[in-house]
């Protein structure tokens, strides 16, 4: 098997378009399921092809195009994977920074005046 193309990013996507059309038709039960069917099982088809190559130089060409289309859809998700980091590192880290709590006072003014009912309840 040495000199063959392998799996890359084009590969992964057409064996997840293949999976959905495949779990499609099983929940679609006419001619649309039968399509989803034919269709899964062609991207199969064509991914085995592709991985088992060894025109190595097509398949990277091909790669390259589908990587070249997605690349906007590829970079948004990279950037608001990126955000949602900031803000959680943001949050731990202001969270951190945050010495007195600003109900703090209040919190002990109640613990005082528990303590001092239990002592009288305590008493009597």
């Amino acid at each position: 098997m040495e000199g063959r193309y392998g799996v890359d990013a084009f590969a992964k996507f057409t064996m997840g378009f293949a999976f959905v059309a495949i779990i499609l038709s099983m929940f679609i039960r006419n001619r649309v399921g039968a399509a989803c069917d034919t269709l899964g099982l062609l991207a199969i088809l064509y991914t085995y092809y592709r991985m088992l190559s060894r025109d190595i130089q097509k398949r990277y060409a091909e790669n390259q195009k589908y990587l070249s289309i997605t690349s906007g859809i590829r970079q948004w998700f990279c950037r608001e994977k990126n955000l949602m980091q900031q803000r959680r590192i943001s949050h731990l880290f202001l969270s951190e920074l945050q010495t007195e709590d600003p109900y703090s006072e209040r919190k002990r003014q109640d613990r005082d005046r528990l303590s001092k009912c239990h002592e009288i309840y305590q008493k009597s």
